[in-house]
């Protein structure tokens, strides 16, 4: 069913290690023909080096995750370069071996402490096969005492979330090795099965702890009776009484010791409603805060239960820290008195300590914590502007005198109106016509037969006769056909007296348009710009929405309204006259214009439909709309803008900035508790404000986030991205700091793994100092010969400044200065305009910033 590859020395690992591989199905993005982004469903394993590809031929999978034992290499199969086929079997729960191989890979992964989940592959396979007691018994021989008792020991701790029928058997067989074990089934479960048997029909013996406790809080949730929820209120059973305190806000819970000891036995869905209800409560007067409470909630002595769910839940898969996380920012908000949220360390040192150590991924549901981007309202790239505008020009009658000129302007005219022929008296070319391609091959051989006598052969149904009669001596009539023109039938002086005939009057005394045409950059040589005319757009519409938008922020929406709206910005322009109430007149001068159109959205004239059909009137429309929602990201994009000190130039609206984009509606308008009455909805901002500490402020254009949430936006969004690197590139473990003190603990790691090539290689990672956006990984980067791994995107890496910082900060802490830092400096690269090359180390070429060696020139915007 699958192709399983990958290169001998990784064959040789597995083979040495468990001979197991976790397989799953993921999502794959990819550009089709037309460019468009599109899905695909794609298999993949654990370890990077190992490639899986899916036989269609043999029929579909009817699974997204498996476990593989690897058996050998498969001798049939084309080996491609150097990688190798993998023969392999599906791990079956009825052969010996396979129980063998996923125990070993526990004892392999349980040596490491930091290892949070050394039982994961094996509590899956327990959840979600069967268990022959017989089978196990032949298992366990295979092993010696010491290991037998480390492996019913952590049996005896993960099976308390099995079924009861599975918890039975595996009762039986720690017995026989004299492990003692009580099957775990809490009297709260089985008494809220039995009062709801006639609301919830599940085998309570075959399904596992969390899949009980989430049917008793959710199955059937719309079809209870009245009679259901009597119960739930006067039951004292915990988990009727959580149901009933989940869905009636008005009421209190009362003892929370027993709210903490429920909450890990929780879905991560459900703990985030528990601490949103929680504060609930707290808001009401139900309950004083407290953050022994929320610290229970963050990591508790039942906290394995969550790592246990999330074991049987998936295979392979993402660990999901909103709850802890969204606890962890409120205790240090809380114990910093408002200050700030997790710092750039806590989150990095929170995500490392919680992750998969085999796979590193964790998922943040920021949609239930924070408010999310829901397109706002931001520049729509295909509009045309708010504005027309003209030119108003005067004649230039100086450059009309010039005969050089008036003479290449006509001749420009006859080229583009008529074809260029050219005299020849060579023999044997008895028409003595050269079309004017030929004559240029004529020219590069200097040929001396070649007659500088021009002709122009003038078609009727292409020629522009109303241009060319302003210069023509004899005048062009309809009726002709084609005629010939030579160099002594054109006169500039025809031409400098029709001059104005090419030019539009403007109402002006002796100010003229330019009109659109060919000859428009050519006429301009003999004008000179007196001033600018402007006139708003008409049909302009301020917003569009995409998407369900609360627009009470946007006072201008329709079109009277807009036009009076940029009419009132147009006259407050210094020096501008209005003329005839349409438009105004400012003189002209070239940085204001430029301005102007910046200010005003300017792209150009607006692009007419050709025909009625629907497709073409909406590419005329969308052209006439100043704002529209869009998303940016695949990913959910919190909103945290940052209110702009001034005003838009054209609509005179205030707005925001985000992410570099001017925005003028946010999701922030239901941010308060004031205006916010339903618990669920909760974010971050309601939370903070129910225990003192308001992190949101009103302001003209909406409501603004406090620094701080910003702060922590961004400071989230760069842990993210380096927990990304932070997966080994050789086996795919986690890699975790190297150092325990000094400067640098968060910026060098290596991989635990034993079995990996690169087993305590030490890697730097580090985001650049200077441009703070470029991430520098020393598996991918070279040094500079002082050391410092130079930044990909800016190609910084060492400095005086930076020096003489690092100095400051040993002796502003009593500290001996490093030998190391007072001999570089003022021998430092970046502020003596020396660079290197990331790829390779080699010194830049000092003028183009080029690499002879890897024959690439950076641009000039990337050195810094």
């Amino acid at each position: 069913m699958f192709d399983i590859t990958t290169d001998t020395f990784k064959y040789r690992q597995l083979m040495k290690g468990s001979r197991i591989l976790s397989c799953y199905m993921s999502q794959s993005e990819y550009r089709d023909e037309s460019g468009k982004m599109c899905k695909k469903s794609v298999w993949l394993a654990n370890d990077p080096k190992v490639y899986v590809k899916e036989k269609k031929e043999n029929g579909a999978i009817y699974f997204i995750q498996c476990l593989i034992v690897i058996d050998g290499i498969n001798t049939d199969a084309e080996t491609q370069g150097e990688n190798v086929s993998l023969k392999y079997h599906f791990a079956s729960d009825s052969r010996v071996d396979d129980w063998v191989c996923i125990i070993n890979n526990y004892l392999c992964r349980s040596k490491e402490p930091r290892d949070r989940y050394p039982y994961h592959e094996l509590l899956w396979f327990l959840a979600n096969n069967s268990i022959d007691e017989n089978i196990f018994c032949k298992v366990l021989l295979k092993y010696d005492e010491g290991q037998i008792s480390l492996i019913t020991n952590e049996l005896s701790r993960i099976s308390i979330c099995l079924p009861i029928n599975k918890q039975c058997q595996l009762e039986n067989i720690l017995t026989r090795y004299g492990r003692a074990y009580k099957v775990y089934c809490p009297d709260m479960i089985s008494r809220a099965l039995s009062l709801l048997k006639n609301q919830i029909q599940i085998q309570f013996d075959k399904y596992d702890l969390f899949a009980i406790i989430d049917a008793v809080l959710f199955d059937g949730e719309n079809e209870k009776t009245l009679h259901y929820r009597k119960m739930e209120q006067d039951s004292d059973n915990e988990l009727l009484h959580l149901l009933y305190w989940l869905t009636h806000q008005e009421s209190s819970f009362g003892d929370y010791d027993i709210l903490c000891r429920l909450f890990s036995y929780m879905s991560p869905k459900t703990q985030i409603d528990i601490v949103k209800r929680y504060f609930h409560d707290v808001r009401q007067g139900h309950s004083e805060f407290s953050p022994e409470v929320l610290a229970q909630f963050k990591e508790n002595r039942y906290a394995s239960l969550s790592r246990f769910r999330h074991c049987i839940s998936a295979l392979v898969s993402q660990v999901d820290l909103t709850v802890p996380l969204l606890c962890d920012c409120l205790l240090t908000i809380f114990n910093t008195n408002g200050a700030r949220f997790q710092s750039f360390n806590g989150i990095l040192d929170w995500a490392i300590y919680n992750a998969d150590v085999v796979n590193p991924a964790f998922s943040l549901d920021l949609r239930r914590i924070l408010p999310v981007c829901h397109g706002g309202a931001v520049c729509n790239r295909y509009f045309q502007g708010f504005i027309d505008y003209d030119l108003l020009y005067k004649i230039d009658y100086e450059k009309l005198e010039n005969r050089q000129l008036l003479y290449e302007f006509m001749t420009q005219i006859l080229d583009f109106s008529a074809q260029r022929i050219y005299r020849c008296n060579a023999p044997g070319n008895e028409r003595g016509i050269l079309h004017y391609e030929t004559m240029k091959q004529c020219k590069k051989y200097h040929c001396e037969s070649l007659v500088n006598k021009v002709e122009w052969r003038i078609s009727m149904e292409n020629a522009d006769i109303g241009i060319l009669n302003l210069f023509l001596k004899e005048k062009i009539n309809s009726e002709e056909h084609d005629r010939m023109i030579s160099i002594d039938q054109i006169s500039g002086d025809l031409l400098r007296k029709n001059f104005v005939f090419l030019l539009k009057e403007s109402g002006n005394d002796g100010l003229y348009i330019l009109p659109q045409s060919f000859l428009e950059d050519s006429i301009k040589k003999f004008l000179i710009p007196e001033k600018i005319r402007i006139a708003p757009r008409q049909g302009i519409s301020l917003f569009q929405p995409y998407g369900p938008l609360n627009q009470n922020q946007i006072s201008f929406q329709q079109k009277n309204e807009i036009g009076s709206l940029i009419e009132k910005s147009l006259r407050e322009i210094k020096c501008a006259e209005i003329v005839d109430n349409k438009y105004f007149e400012i003189i002209y001068d070239e940085n204001v214009l430029t301005n102007l159109l910046d200010d005003y959205y300017y792209k150009g004239k607006l692009i007419e439909s050709q025909d009625d059909s629907s497709s073409n009137k909406w590419i005329y429309r969308r052209q006439t709309i100043f704002l529209i929602s869009a998303y940016s990201n695949k990913y959910p994009m919190v909103c945290a803008p940052e209110k702009s000190e001034v005003y838009d130039s054209a609509t005179k609206l205030p707005y925001f900035w985000c992410s570099g984009k001017k925005c003028f509606v946010n999701a922030l308008d239901k941010q308060t508790l004031q205006e916010e009455s339903d618990w669920h909805n909760y974010t971050l901002f309601h939370l903070s404000e129910i225990i003192g500490y308001t992190k949101i402020h009103k302001t003209d254009a909406g409501y603004e986030p406090d620094n701080s949430i910003r702060s922590f936006v961004a400071t989230l969004n760069k842990a993210r991205q380096k927990f990304l690197r932070l997966r080994c590139i050789e086996c795919g473990h986690l890699m975790f700091p190297t150092r325990t003190i000094g400067y640098n603990v968060y910026n060098r790691y290596s991989c635990i793994n034993p079995l990996c090539l690169e087993f305590q290689k030490e890697v730097y990672l580090n985001f650049c100092y200077k441009c703070k956006t470029g991430f520098i990984d020393s598996r991918d980067t070279k040094q500079c010969p002082n050391g410092w791994y130079i930044c990909p995107n800016c190609l910084s890496c060492c400095d005086d400044t930076l020096y003489e910082r690092m100095r400051q900060r040993y002796v502003s802490n009593d500290k001996p200065v490093p030998s190391y830092i007072t001999q570089r400096l003022k021998y430092a690269h970046n502020n003596n305009g020396i660079y290197y090359c990331p790829k390779c180390g080699n010194k830049l070429n000092d003028n183009k910033k080029y690499c002879e060696i890897c024959n690439q020139t950076y641009p000039v915007s990337q050195v810094t």
